[in-house]
């Protein structure tokens, strides 16, 4: 990868879940990335600890956002002001919720009209008022920035407390030699 950094003068790294993996590369570091100018991740939620590590690292905050197929990007940090451990805020025109549960709802241009011939699944995801059910489970600060605590799917009811493997994850992560873990229920 030096190699490619340092001939391609590449600017811009969009990363999927390899931020670890990086990190593993013992040169992997400032001098390695000193030509890149943004690192973005947005296809799972970024430990808070592995972000702390990349920063110390290399220099760099990683800019996280959130999307999914059903809408592409819904909510990216803004450039200069980035929230370690949020996926942003809301694009512009967009609308986003959440409901008692945590269930986060969205409403956006970009979001597409139902599933191709699965009616059933489509009434299933919107609300009456036009959102999509995401499936994901977070909270929106007084900023409107988006923390995503889980996926709704994934919660563990443990002793009558609702328990998301992700601030488990976390907390795991944060120990030392811990690369990464993942809770299971």
């Amino acid at each position: 990868m030096k190699d490619v950094v340092r001939l391609q003068n590449i600017i811009h790294s969009v990363q999927l879940v390899k931020f670890s993996r990086l990190m593993q590369k013992s040169n992997f570091d400032k001098d390695l990335t000193k030509n890149i100018r943004l690192f973005i991740s947005g296809s799972a939620p970024l430990s808070t600890v592995l972000w702390e590590d990349f920063k110390q690292r290399t220099g760099h905050e990683i800019l996280e956002r959130y999307g999914m197929t059903e809408a592409a990007v819904i909510t990216t940090n803004p450039y200069n002001d980035r929230r370690k451990g949020s996926v942003g805020k809301i694009l512009p025109g967009g609308n986003i919720r959440t409901t008692e549960t945590g269930l986060v709802q969205i409403r956006l241009p970009s979001l597409f009209s139902g599933y191709w011939k699965k009616d059933n699944k489509t009434q299933k995801v919107f609300t009456e008022d036009g959102f999509f059910n995401t499936g994901d489970i977070g909270k929106i600060d007084e900023d409107g920035f988006l923390w995503i605590q889980g996926r709704e799917k994934d919660l563990i009811i443990s002793g009558g407390l609702n328990v998301y493997p992700k601030e488990v994850e976390d907390a795991i992560d944060s120990l030392p030699y811990i690369l990464e873990s993942a809770v299971i229920g």
